[in-house]
């Protein structure tokens, strides 16, 4: 087996495509010259060794273990090392256990740290990060199990941390002052995260946060405030039913996909430097383009705003300097001719959410805003119809055939005695007409009561029985009126070529046979009760 290990080790020495290796040794490690993602450094590759072997003759600049049976890992591990080391590699270390306080202590060019699959890594010293050299720039440790965040304040205290990432770990919750940091990415996917508490993060200067994937089923109001420069959030795939907005000022970016939890999304107010959008419901982008129709009360103090500001500006007659309403400063906006792609870009100096110049305040308009799903026809914004004339021929035909289809049955039922085969299907035919009607008045009524401002119903309207209803009449009454008009043409057609013969279909083989569509009708209706596709196609 040692020697199969060896040859293989030799194997992916000479075919490596990221880098070449210049000498193998054996004790299954390899000496790699690194010309692919680190350029002109040396790499010692080791493979399920014991212990991290020493080499004298050359000039480590990156370690990488794998398969490893290291149980633990300090600073005399490497101390061999320390001179000119740059880059830690830790793969599938599935006995390391520990790691030491002082484990980088004195690395003074140490770049980044990768720990991956480290199952039985559970918690980090509080202090393993003090010492960190300022070079240090990368920091991942994905897919072990690790219950804490250890202590951060130190990374990026001068020079920003490039990223710092946490996925696939077991953190639970995030208490408050858990992280204090300064990094262009805070990664911490997929951990099992239910609780944020207030000022989880406070002190923090990050630019993009990465919660894809968490629970966030407890969400603060302050879960976010005390980030400083966060342009780009990601809560998709989370279950969180509630979206804090303090903090959120300065965003450019959201991302709230596959979140179906999350049933209202706050103001486009609450977010004064939104510019992309990624969300669950195509609704909540209607949101963000009719402001006064989601939350009338927020947007008639903006507007307020505007007009006091306006008669400042006229009483004072101040050009380009404006008097700013106290009670909202926590509105505002970036100067979007300054704007700059960078990480950590300084704020431009703003009023509010308005293009300010006295004697010609607008405000900045939302509709610049990218937010997909987009509305569509089938996902509209104000009204489920669309259209006048639509919402008169569905009231029109509704109350028509409701009624219409009411008298045939009241005839039809009268008339007892006089049971032929025809007749009993039309009744059948009648009846599924009926409930078309009734479907066609519900949801009639539906656009009515939510006329101008559908996305603020679209939530509980799809979700709720209403729709189910509707859905359910409509796809019964379809299902069962084209079965019994196809079984009353044929049984026409029949009675027609064969007019003089006795063999006809007759009524208690007309029951049976419309009992069968009955069954099928009714099946066909209740698979989305059971979770197979849906009513609302909507959604």
């Amino acid at each position: 087996m040692a020697i199969i290990v060896y040859l293989v080790l030799w194997g992916i020495c000479l075919l490596s495509v990221e880098g070449r290796y210049t000498m193998c040794m054996a004790d299954r490690c390899c000496l790699r010259n690194s010309t692919g993602a680190w350029p002109h450094k040396i790499e010692l590759y080791c493979l399920g060794v014991d212990n991290i072997p020493v080499v004298y003759d050359q000039s480590i600049n990156i370690l990488t273990l794998e398969e490893s049976n290291i149980r633990e890992f300090t600073g005399d591990s490497i101390s061999l090392y320390r001179q000119n080391i740059t880059d830690i590699i830790l793969s599938n270390l599935k006995n390391l256990v520990t790691m030491g306080s002082s484990a980088f202590k004195n690395i003074t060019g140490l770049q980044s740290l990768y720990i991956t699959q480290a199952i039985s890594l559970k918690e980090l010293p509080a202090d393993i990060f003090h010492d960190i050299p300022k070079s240090f720039l990368v920091l991942r440790i994905k897919k072990a199990n690790l219950n804490k965040i250890p202590d951060l304040s130190h990374l990026g205290s001068l020079t920003p941390m490039h990223t710092i990432e946490f996925e696939g770990n077991k953190l639970f919750t995030l208490p408050t002052n858990a992280i204090k940091t300064r990094a262009e990415q805070l990664l911490l996917e997929y951990n099992s995260i239910f609780e944020i508490q207030n000022w989880a993060f406070n002190g923090s200067e990050i630019a993009k946060l990465s919660l894809k994937g968490n629970y966030l089923t407890s969400l603060h109001d302050h879960s976010f405030e005390g980030i400083t420069n966060l342009l780009s959030i990601d809560l998709s795939d989370t279950a969180m039913q509630i979206l804090p907005t303090l903090g959120m000022m300065s965003i450019e970016k959201l991302w709230i996909e596959n979140t179906p939890s999350l049933t209202k999304i706050p103001s486009i107010y609450s977010f004064g430097n939104l510019k992309e959008a990624y969300l669950t419901y195509s609704f909540h982008c209607c949101a963000f383009h009719f402001p006064a129709k989601h939350d009338y009360s927020t947007d008639s103090i903006v507007q307020a705003n505007i007009q006091t500001i306006q008669k400042n500006c006229e009483n004072s007659r101040i050009s380009n300097e404006v008097l700013v309403n106290p009670t909202m400063t926590n509105w505002k906006t970036d100067d979007i001719d300054n704007y700059d792609d960078e990480f950590f870009h300084e704020p431009a100096k703003s009023t509010g959410n308005l293009d300010v110049v006295c004697g010609n305040i607008t405000p900045i308009t939302k509709l610049s805003v990218k937010c997909l799903p987009r509305p569509d026809a089938l996902n509209p914004c104000e009204d489920i119809m669309g259209f006048y004339w639509l919402r008169l021929c569905v009231w029109l035909v509704g109350v028509t055939a409701l009624l219409g289809n009411m008298v045939v049955l009241l005839v039809m039922i009268r008339k007892r005695a006089n049971k032929s085969v025809p007749r009993f299907l039309m009744c059948n035919l009648a009846f599924a007409d009926f409930c078309t009607a009734i479907y066609l008045l519900l949801l009639a009524w539906q656009d009515l009561q939510s006329s101008d401002k559908y996305f603020n119903y679209a939530y509980h309207w799809q979700t709720g029985v209403g729709c189910k209803v509707g859905g359910f009449l409509t796809v019964f009454s379809s299902q069962l009126s084209v079965f019994a008009l196809c079984l009353l043409t044929i049984e026409r057609w029949f009675s027609i070529r064969r007019a003089l013969y006795t063999n006809k279909l007759t009524f208690p083989s007309a029951v049976k046979i419309m009992a069968i569509g009955w069954v099928y009708s009714l099946a066909m209706a209740s698979l989305p009760l059971m979770g197979i596709s849906s009513y609302s196609t909507t959604r």
